[in-house]
């Protein structure tokens, strides 16, 4: 139990029995003096509790720490965790950078190249942050391109290099990447098609534009915006002019 502080259903199975241990002790004992150890002993515990997930920096800090513990223990959810205490401890961008590469470096050699989706998830995240809260995306493609190295189908790494490659003016590889996405369903079929016409329409490759729209169409024919790009693309009207009819990156997950 030891390895996975994450699963309190598991962890509260012998409360019950301690309950009632510590209540059947507690009454026998006698005269104020004995009771004096016990509470202290309590409110020393408890208090720590408090002292420690009422300060936002002390709470990112144990989240940060057993996010690492799990990873190398249990695996199950530590890039959870160890993201959730980065963005607690609220770090300035430089603290926040040297953190995640010291993080991703310190826990390199519990990961299995090819085979660990957690470390990749982790690397993922890392490039998220340097995409969307730094705005490094040359950095960010580091990471994403790392993260395939230990989980060849990360899904958030083909969207994080689908994002990066569009605002990095990469036409061709965005729309490479985002075959991935459309081939996934990735995040939804209906997102995945528009992220993938986006980037059809950027790389100019007007056919597969067009039947592009005619499939979201199918899914969602009441889709005004969708309709008037299938109709410019037929008749040929300023198309290259149609990829500015969509934001700069895709719709972020």
């Amino acid at each position: 139990l030891l390895s996975m502080p994450r699963d309190w259903d598991l962890f509260c199975l012998p409360t019950p029995l301690l309950l009632f241990i510590g209540i059947s002790t507690t009454v026998q004992l006698k005269g104020l003096k004995k009771w004096i150890g016990p509470a202290l002993g309590l409110f020393i515990l408890g208090f720590s509790i408090h002292f420690v997930n009422s300060n936002q920096f002390a709470l990112g800090k144990r989240y940060e720490t057993m996010g690492k513990y799990v990873f190398k223990t249990y695996w199950i959810n530590a890039a959870d965790l160890i993201q959730a205490g980065i963005k607690l401890q609220s770090q300035g961008a430089e603290d926040q950078d040297l953190q995640w590469q010291n993080t991703i470096a310190e826990l390199k050699r519990y990961a299995i190249t090819g085979h660990d989706a957690e470390y990749a998830e982790l690397l993922n995240e890392a490039g998220f942050y340097f995409e969307r809260s730094v705005n490094n995306l040359v950095e960010a493609k580091n990471y994403f391109n790392e993260a395939l190295k230990y989980d060849a189908q990360s899904k958030r790494a083909y969207m994080g290099l689908t994002e990066c490659s569009l605002q990095l003016e990469q036409s061709e590889e965005a729309y490479d990447y985002s075959k991935k996405l459309l081939e996934w369903r990735f995040p939804t079929l209906e997102k995945s098609l528009r992220i993938n016409l986006q980037c059809a329409l950027d790389a100019k490759e007007y056919t597969d534009a067009l039947t592009l729209t005619q499939s979201y169409l199918k899914l969602i024919p009441q889709d005004t915006f969708i309709r008037i790009i299938e109709r410019r693309l037929i008749h040929h009207e300023s198309v290259d002019s149609l990829k500015f009819m969509f934001a700069q990156t895709p719709e972020k997950n």
